[in-house]
């Protein structure tokens, strides 16, 4: 996926290049021809930097927020960095202390986010868009009961989508120039005072759905907001069913994916469907031998829906990932022996390339007491997949942390290459628990203590030469970068494995980063926009619930 899809899912922003492949010549790297690894900093009193929110199309400028510690709590400001020249704080609002920078123009002129007048108090948030590193502009009136944020972007910076909060109740924001912010509600259904933004595509239609409560036990309605058009429902739901919502938009033109429910959101059975401005709603059919199904993910042409069966046998899967396609319809991932469900985590531009979690719990005796009862624990385990049309699920085996670890292991997938040459991930797992029995002399009985394992986390990448390495290893040994000082957190990396970027410790201090890798041919130019996507290119993600 684009650099932008997959920053998109993560923190809400959604930006590009051009979308169609004619000629757009943009120097990468300088001519770099050595990788280039750089820490973002921070600016004048907030050192501490957090991951990068958003690009450029070039991949020369970024967004990011800086902070002065890292707590929570700490009062950040967003910051345009390049490794061309100095980093750019962006100014707050007056007499505000703390902002957040969410989203960013293809051309990195136009930044939004939310300036705030405290890091702890959601109710100082105003939605504002920065212009050429100049002072914010509210995109709305703050107020004691109502307030704003801002978190998508076209990439031509025209349409901002976000979020307005007035008395406790968040409605859907749509904001153009002409037009400034409209609440996306709909007057005909006064009983849905409520809406959620799902995602915004690169023609500015917002999907949303309407309901009437957080609880998910009220009706809900789909629908899509348009600057021509303005709000609309996604259509009359198919018989049999009383609610729709909206998950997932694709970037590239209409395409809309939700759940319709047979009852309220989260309380009834739902079925997975595809709306395009053509067709319709399209609702994508369960196989007979499941029981419902929930759409999870689009690809950016919208060509390639993920999503989960819930099965209909108590002893198999309670939840089994598939993938949908024009052409092909629904095909299950199919059962993973000894695992509860199988989710969908993320997938590359176009869905060649996806990736997921198996996940099971079981009970476990833990420690066989003498004198009192025994203990069991309930015991975790994911295990991650890759999924590509050449060679079908490879299921991932777990990173080797620790001896001392014993149970709850993960192993998290978090980026692909599209030729699946190089992994990013997560493992983790706990140290193990100890337990002893001794004899309680208030209560003349004995009993058993215990402390808790420590869990241990580390970011790996690993290859079919190499197997797994630590991230640290993996960018010093592959790239050549002397790393001297930092301990790498976190990591993305682009379809084409030509941009990392992530967050990490440097002497002490969380510290964002990034990396660029040349091209083999270590050429100026790119020279055309299909490459230039290429390039760029970061997969859209969603965690399943």
């Amino acid at each position: 996926m684009s650099i932008l899809a997959k920053m998109r899912h993560r923190s809400g922003m959604l930006l590009s290049c051009a979308f169609v492949a004619t000629a757009c010549l943009i120097p990468f790297a300088q001519a770099w021809s050595a990788s280039q690894f750089f820490g973002l900093g921070g600016i004048a009193g907030k050192p501490v930097s957090k991951s990068p929110t958003a690009f450029s199309t070039d991949g020369l400028k970024i967004v990011a927020n800086a902070c002065t510690f890292s707590s929570f709590d700490s009062e950040c400001s967003p910051f345009l960095w390049s490794p061309e020249g100095p980093s750019v704080p962006l100014d707050l609002l007056a007499g505000d202390s703390d902002a957040t920078a969410w989203g960013m123009s293809s051309d990195g002129q136009i930044v939004v986010g939310e300036s705030r007048d405290s890091p702890t108090s959601s109710w100082g948030s105003t939605a504002v868009r920065w212009s050429n590193g100049g002072p914010p502009v509210p995109l709305a009136t703050h107020g004691e009961s109502v307030v704003t944020t801002a978190r998508y972007i076209t990439p031509d910076g025209s349409v901002v989508a976000g979020t307005w909060y007035e008395s406790g109740k968040p409605r859907a924001l749509g904001w153009t120039e002409s037009g400034g912010v409209e609440q996306l509600l709909d007057p005909s259904q006064p009983t849905l005072e409520r809406s959620t933004v799902t995602g915004l595509s690169v023609g500015g239609q917002i999907a949303a759905y309407l309901y009437r409560d957080s609880s998910g036990s009220s009706p809900s309605l789909a629908v899509r907001w348009t600057p021509d058009g303005g709000l609309e429902s996604l259509g009359p739901l198919p018989a049999g069913y009383a609610s729709s919502d909206t998950v997932d938009t694709a970037e590239l033109g209409d395409a809309i994916i939700g759940n319709l429910w047979t009852g309220h959101r989260f309380g009834s059975s739902s079925v997975a469907y595809r709306w395009t401005s053509i067709s319709g709603m399209e609702v994508l059919p369960v196989p007979s031998e499941h029981l419902e199904s929930r759409a999870r993910i689009i690809s950016r042409d919208g060509s390639v829906v993920l999503g989960q069966f819930k099965n209909a046998a108590s002893s198999a899967l309670e939840w089994e990932a598939f993938r949908w396609t024009p052409s092909g319809g629904i095909q299950s991932l199919g059962p993973a022996a000894g695992f509860d469900s199988t989710g969908v985590r993320g997938l590359t531009e176009q869905g060649e390339v996806f990736w997921g979690s198996m996940d099971r719990t079981s009970l476990e005796l833990v420690y066989d007491a003498q004198n009192t009862y025994d203990v069991y624990l309930s015991r975790i385990e994911r295990r991650s997949y890759l999924w590509s049309a050449q060679s079908g699920r490879v299921d991932f085996p777990h990173m080797d942390l620790s001896p001392t670890c014993d149970h709850d292991l993960w192993s998290v997938i978090e980026d692909v290459t599209v030729d699946r040459s190089i992994v990013l991930g997560r493992g983790r797992c706990h140290e193990a628990d100890q337990f002893w029995e001794e004899f309680e002399p208030f209560d003349q009985a004995w009993v058993v203590r215990s402390t808790t394992g420590q869990p241990i986390e580390r970011w790996f990448a690993w290859d079919e030469a190499h197997g797994f390495r630590s991230l640290e290893s993996f960018v010093q040994d592959q790239y050549g970068v002397d790393l001297t000082g930092w301990q790498l957190d976190s990591a993305n990396i682009s379809d084409d494995g030509q941009m990392l970027w992530g967050v990490g410790t440097h002497d002490f201090s969380e510290e964002a980063w990034v990396l660029y890798v040349p091209e083999p041919s270590s050429s100026l130019m790119l020279a055309s926009g299909a490459s230039l996507l290429a390039l760029l290119s970061m997969r859209r993600q969603r965690r399943t619930r």
